[in-house]
């Protein structure tokens, strides 16, 4: 399967040239940002994607969009996947639960370290561990082949501007020792900076962070 993985696109949706996939993986903060007012904030996404929905079905054509949301992102992910589908493109929420899409179990999960205090889905470190931990309990025993988280993780393509790793280490470490087996593709975005891909001990890591990533699994 041939993923194009994007993330970070804050409104600015560019379709690649000259490649093709199967489907889209977006890995969150998907609309632009207007308002610290939540109620302003939400009314300006879903009119900024009924006048710009096209941008987004450019490139997932009839393909189906999967996708995470990030800590910019305020739509309700389940009204999200509606609103998408209204403008005909075939999206999928990946949002604290396991999907199997081509034979490939994917889990979303948008939480990332605590930044500001006014961004969604921020999480201190103890707030974090519990969600972690649910997203533990809604795995079972199940394999996990991909993973669509906005945080990236500690140590790997997680270097902010200031050269500090700000990818999350309780992620890090749940994928190491709770899970029975590492995923094979991990996408995330969050970190503008570290955009890239990197290999580490059998798992791809994908930060497409305001860019894109073509992957083949």
């Amino acid at each position: 399967m041939r993923i194009l993985h994007i993330s970070d696109t804050h409104g600015n949706f560019s379709p690649p040239q000259y490649y093709t996939y199967d489907c889209v993986i977006h890995s969150g903060d998907f609309l632009p940002n207007h308002s610290n007012n939540l109620k302003e904030e939400i009314k300006f996404k879903k009119e900024w994607l009924k006048n710009n929905y096209q941008y987004i079905k450019n490139i997932a054509g009839n393909k189906k969009f999967l996708f995470t949301l990030g800590n910019h992102d305020f739509i309700n992910p389940d009204e999200l996947e509606n609103l998408l589908k209204s403008y005909g493109i075939d999206a999928v929420n990946l949002h604290n639960k396991v999907t199997t899409y081509n034979s490939f179990n994917i889990y979303g999960f948008p939480y990332v370290p605590y930044l500001r205090g006014y961004w969604n889905y921020e999480r201190n470190h103890q707030d974090m561990l519990i969600e972690v931990n649910k997203m533990i309990d809604n795995i079972g025993d199940k394999y996990i082949h991909i993973f669509v988280c906005h945080s990236g993780l500690n140590g790997i393509l997680d270097l902010n501007y200031s050269n500090d790793h700000i990818g999350s280490s309780i992620i890090r470490d749940a994928l190491y020792y709770k899970l029975n087996n590492l995923p094979i593709l991990y996408c995330h975005g969050h970190i503008h900076e570290s955009q890239g891909v990197s290999f580490k001990d059998s798992m791809l890591i994908s930060n497409a962070s305001k860019n894109y990533n073509i992957i083949e699994i």
